[in-house]
Parts: structure tokens; C-alpha cells; sequence
């Protein structure tokens, strides 16, 4: 089959954070199990999609290689398109209406967040064009914790869920995340679209490493982007309550900075510093790096209020290290299989003492490691195929979760 795939924000920048790996590991599933991918990308400046362009390429297939490992420290980071286009030689790729780049196509698959001019191009194009349409729903952060979220992340929100109502099917992670976009049409008094359960993969390559146990090493790692919802001021109030009672550790925090919750974040990181606290904020990194971090750890920490679903927690559990984290909504889902330490994330104290336990009682470690070791996750082709299998009676392309 010829699927048209939405892959915005993976060819767009070379970073990883969840949604770009969940893009990326998509395309590549589905073009393993023997589908024709076309890649198209978001380009506001035309209002059009339109091909990749050479360095968007690379962005999609081998992020962090070629051309970004040799930017000079300074430049590292989010690219913007002036930077590629003086780094690179810009060339404009071909644009061109939707309805022309879906002809042919046996899907249009949208596994991106788009809050921006997509939403009209996605209403005049669903008129005309029988193309099964899917798309995945993250979560409803945005509305739920309005208060802690970044405005950018607000921003034309009910316009996104009335435009994902119009495809054919939308694909949640979670149970809670399926819950929240089918109350939120509800709520705007729209048609619901079928809404189906897949829980994203591991984005780790197989074999899966066996981990020995790390105990000794005294490292808490937090994988996550500095906003508001993943809280990391109430983690860094814990840690420092621990510091100052004599508990040595080191807390590793890996994840970019957002521009309006990531300067508040730094600022108490860097005081912290400044007091000679075992602190280590990394940014972004590499799936290397990454998978270097959490095999030098004893444990992860995910403080995160929440999530539509918390790769890091399978992640965490996938190397074999054990993770503390809350049990509500989605996070609930992802933890309750073995290999969690479980506590209220939104009060330091009960965080601080949650620890503290982590770190001390080796009795409760290695239980939770053996536990880690005996999950079992979901696999990339298995979701690949699961994705689009073809549900005859209604004409929609999905499987029940």
C-alpha cells in the first residue's frame, strides 16, 4: 500500500523527543512490513505540503548524524530554517495541494501534533478525497492543566479536535487518552471519529540489553522536556530536602528547555549548582547517549502530573531500571505491569521520601529490578500491522486496542 505520512516535526528538526520518535519509528514500521512511505512536510510560509528537502532527509532517517554533528557547540540545538538554509545551500522543494500529493495513496497517516494552518487544508481536502485518513491523538494536557501549560501548546486547540473528528480513525496510546478526545468532541458537539488503543513501542533497537542491577551507583535520571507538567521544580524541592539531610546521590536531567516553563527550570537548576549540589542537567542528547544514561543510572525518576502515555517509563523498565513515578490516568497504565515505585508527584515531601527509599532499601531495588526485567513491550511490526488492518464493515483503517 502507498501511505502519504505526515512527518512535520521529525524532518523538521534532529532532535527526539517522544513525538518525532513515535513519527520516525512509524514510517520506518510500516515501510519494513513492505508499504510504499511518501514523506511530506508542513510548510507554513507556502500553506502547502510539500517534499523533503536533502537536510530534512537526514533529519528523518538518521537524526543527529551527518551534517548536525559538525555545527560548532553553539549552533547545537533546534535548527531554524534560516540556520538550514545558510548551512546547507536551501533549495524550495515542489508544494503542492493535498488532494495531489493523497492521489494514488491507500492511507493518509497524520502521527503529528498540528495546530496550525493543516486544520483548513484538512477540512476542504476531507470533502472531496475517500482516502482513509488517520491520525494520533497524544493527550489533553493543553485543556487539563491549562494553568502549567506552555501557550503555544493552547493555541487553536479546539480547531485540532474538531479537524481530528474528520478522520476516519485517531489512535491513542492509552485508555485515558481515547477517553479524553472522545469527551472533548463530546464537548465541542461533534461526530466522533473511531478511536482505537495502541500503546507506542519501545524506540530502542532489539535485542533488548540484559541489565545487571545498579544499585551502588547512587544516580536518579529524569528523562524529559523542562515544561511545566513534567515538574521538575517539586522533584528538584525533594532532592534538595535529601541533600540537605546527608544523602549523597547524583540526579541526571536530560530533556530541552521550552521558552516560557525552561527558564524558571534552569534558574533553580543553576542555584543549585551554585550550592555544589550533585546535579547534572544534560538538554538534548542523542538515542546513544540516552541509552548510555540509563544503563549508568540506579533508577529513573517521572515526576510528570501528566501524560497520554510516559515512554520514558518503558524505557526506564526496558534497561532494566526501576522507576518512580505516579499511578494516575495514563502513567497508572504505562507502571502498574511491575517495576514501578509508586507516589504522589504533585508533593515534594511524599516525593523526597520516595527517594530516599529508592536509594536505600536494596530489599525494594531489586525487587523492582527483577520486575522491570519481566515486562514485556510492545514491538514496532506488530504495531505496524496492527495499524492497518482494514476493518471492512465500516471502511475505516485501525484495530481495536
Amino acid at each position: 500500500m502507498r501511505i502519504v505520512i505526515d512527518v512535520t516535526s521529525a524532518a523538521s528538526s534532529p532532535m527526539s523527543t517522544g513525538i518525532q520518535r513515535v513519527v520516525r519509528g512509524t514510517r520506518s514500521a510500516l515501510e519494513q512490513i513492505g508499504h510504499e512511505m511518501l514523506p511530506i512536510i508542513w510548510d507554513d510560509e507556502t500553506g502547502s505540503y510539500r517534499a523533503l528537502t536533502p537536510v530534512e532527509s537526514v533529519n528523518l532517517n538518521t537524526p543527529w548524524q551527518s551534517w548536525h554533528s559538525r555545527l560548532p557547540t553553539m549552533l547545537r540545538g533546534p535548527v531554524t530554517r534560516f540556520t538550514e538554509r545558510r548551512l546547507e545551500g536551501w533549495k524550495q522543494q515542489a508544494s503542492a495541494p493535498l488532494g495531489e500529493w493523497l492521489d494514488g495513496a491507500g492511507c493518509f497517516l497524520v502521527p503529528e501534533i498540528f495546530r496550525d494552518g493543516r486544520i483548513g487544508v484538512f477540512e476542504q481536502a476531507r470533502k472531496s478525497k475517500a482516502t482513509p485518513w488517520i491520525a494520533y491523538f497524544y493527550d489533553a494536557t493543553p485543556l487539563k492543566l491549562a494553568e502549567i501549560t506552555d501557550p503555544d501548546r493552547r493555541s487553536a486547540i479546539d480547531g485540532y479536535h474538531r479537524a481530528l473528528s474528520r478522520f476516519d480513525a485517531v489512535i491513542a496510546a492509552s485508555q485515558e487518552t481515547r477517553t479524553d478526545i472522545e469527551d472533548l468532541w463530546r464537548q465541542l458537539g461533534v461526530p466522533s471519529s473511531k478511536t482505537r488503543v495502541l500503546p507506542w513501542p519501545i524506540p530502542f533497537e532489539e535485542p533488548r540489553p540484559v541489565a545487571a542491577p545498579n544499585f551502588e551507583a547512587r544516580s536518579l535520571l529524569y528523562v524529559a522536556t523542562l515544561e511545566g507538567r513534567k515538574n521538575h521544580l517539586t522533584l528538584l524541592e525533594a532532592a534538595e530536602h535529601l541533600w540537605k539531610s546527608g544523602e549523597r546521590f547524583t540526579l541526571r536531567l536530560i530533556g530541552r528547555a521550552t521558552k516560557h516553563w525552561g527558564p524558571q527550570v534552569r534558574n533553580e537548576i543553576a542555584r543549585l549548582r551554585k550550592a555544589r549540589r550533585d546535579l547534572v542537567w544534560e538538554g538534548t542528547t542523542t538515542d546513544q547517549r540516552l541509552e548510555a544514561a540509563y544503563n549508568e543510572c540506579s533508577a529513573t525518576v517521572f515526576p510528570s502530573l501528566m501524560e497520554g502515555y510516559g515512554i520514558p517509563i518503558l524505557e526506564s523498565l526496558w534497561f532494566g531500571r526501576p522507576c518512580l513515578c505516579g499511578n494516575n490516568g495514563a502513567i497508572g497504565e504505562v507502571s502498574s505491569g511491575g517495576g514501578c515505585l509508586h507516589a504522589d508527584m504533585s508533593d515534594a515531601t511524599a516525593l523526597s521520601r520516595a527517594m530516599r527509599q529508592l536509594l536505600n532499601d536494596a530489599t525494594l531495588y531489586q525487587r523492582l529490578h527483577s520486575e522491570a526485567q519481566a515486562r514485556t513491550f510492545p514491538h514496532w511490526d506488530a504495531f505496524a500491522s496492527r495499524l492497518l488492518i482494514d476493518e471492512a464493515s465500516t471502511g475505516a483503517i485501525g484495530s481495536e486496542g
